[in-house]
């Protein structure tokens, strides 16, 4: 085992407690407090051992990822192995510690990310001990073999490959903590006014989200009559009910606005969203993803999933099908991944689905060889994960 020093960050102030140095944070910093040694390691299997210990014992929002551990190399644009720490985790020495393998000789560097959710005590010192040689290691993953595996874990394992996320019908932003302790950067779309100040509340504990207030269509400023739903606003549509009505009568248009509309296009365009960053799309609309996916065809290129809420059966008046959006998405070079379903049609007579699609390369197969797509994934497994 060898102990082995670090730099610091530009985060917190430098302390020394029991003759080791420490780095002290706030609540409120964010990103590297420790980082280094770029130390050439040869092949092996190895442990790294970071100290950190919690100033606070509580967060704003119960019991957040407080602390990112990682191991990169290639100057920190390849990550090795990470761990995230919650809170209640922190007392716990082995969940402060992050397994690596290297099958070949590599410059590597220990990171420790502050999540701004705790002040923290960072030891500027991490234990990295070298516990097997290369031939008693399993082969590593390839990059398509670790994008398979986060695509099978559930149906909306696939964001662990993308860096950020366009959720357009965000509502409250339900899914607001399962994307921030993923690491997303997201967008969110709502057109109710009051309830996109709730969702601005919402997402303020969350760095990397933002809201903006817009109805989406396929066109830009056009005068919609649109419908808010009485199950706070959930529901809400530009579309009339039908058989949705016969599934949740409890559920009806409590209101009529008339909204002005504009295009994904513009709305990328006006907020200046880099797409770049933004990998994945996500349409709970109720009925209006084929008008919205229409408004923004020469740009769904950029993006590598899209998700969308479909019936094979009218649920609405005039909302597309399973088999209505596949034809579209597929014109654009998507093929569907994965599909869970969430509710049966009136007497049980079709399927209300969650559905994922997802682009690839030219030559590049979809999914690895033997499995059935797409996936069809169980809708009791990780139910609601999505929701925490």
């Amino acid at each position: 085992m060898a102990l082995v020093r670090l730099e610091a960050g530009i985060l917190g102030e430098k302390d020394s407690l029991e003759g080791k140095h420490w780095i002290v944070t706030s609540r409120k910093d964010f990103g590297i407090v420790v980082f280094g040694p770029y130390e050439e390691k040869s092949p092996g299997r190895y442990i790294v051992r970071f100290n950190v210990r919690s100033v606070d014992s509580e967060s704003s929002i119960g019991d957040p990822v407080c602390l990112h551990l990682d191991v990169v190399t290639n100057q920190g644009r390849t990550v090795i192995s990470e761990k995230f720490v919650t809170v209640s985790q922190l007392n716990d020495i082995s969940s402060l510690t992050v397994t690596f393998d290297l099958h070949e000789t590599r410059e590597v560097e220990y990171r420790v990310w502050s999540n701004a959710q705790i002040a923290l005590r960072v030891s500027a010192e991490v234990d990295v001990e070298r516990v097997s040689d290369l031939s008693r290691l399993a082969p590593p993953l390839t990059p398509n073999e670790i994008e398979w595996r986060n695509e099978r874990e559930f149906l909306d394992g696939y964001l662990r490959n993308v860096t950020g996320l366009i959720h357009v019908g965000a509502n409250l932003g339900q899914e607001r903590r399962y994307y921030w302790l993923i690491g997303l950067d997201v967008v969110w779309v709502e057109p109710i006014r009051e309830i996109y100040s709730l969702l601005v509340d919402n997402i303020s504990a969350y760095p990397r989200q933002r809201a903006v207030n817009a109805l989406l269509t396929n066109k830009s400023g056009e005068q919609v009559k649109f419908g808010i739903a009485n199950n706070n606003g959930a529901s809400s549509s530009i579309l009339p009910l039908e058989d949705h009505a016969v599934l949740w009568p409890e559920v009806t248009y409590s209101e009529f606005r008339v909204l002005t509309s504009t295009t994904l296009i513009d709305l990328i365009s006006n907020e200046d969203i880099p797409l770049d960053r933004y990998q994945a799309l996500t349409l709970d609309v109720e009925g209006a993803e084929n008008l919205i996916l229409e408004g923004g065809r020469s740009i769904l290129k950029n993006f590598r999933y899209i998700k969308c809420e479909a019936a094979d059966f009218p649920a609405r008046t005039g909302t597309p099908t399973a088999t209505d959006l596949n034809r579209i998405l597929e014109s654009e070079g998507f093929k569907e991944l994965s599909r869970r379903s969430f509710a049966m049609g009136p007497n049980y007579e079709g399927t209300y689905w969650d559905i994922v699609w997802k682009r690839t390369a030219e030559g590049r197969p979809l999914h690895e060889l033997g499995v059935n797509l797409p996936l069809v994934m169980n809708p009791l497994e990780v139910e609601g994960i999505e929701k925490m």
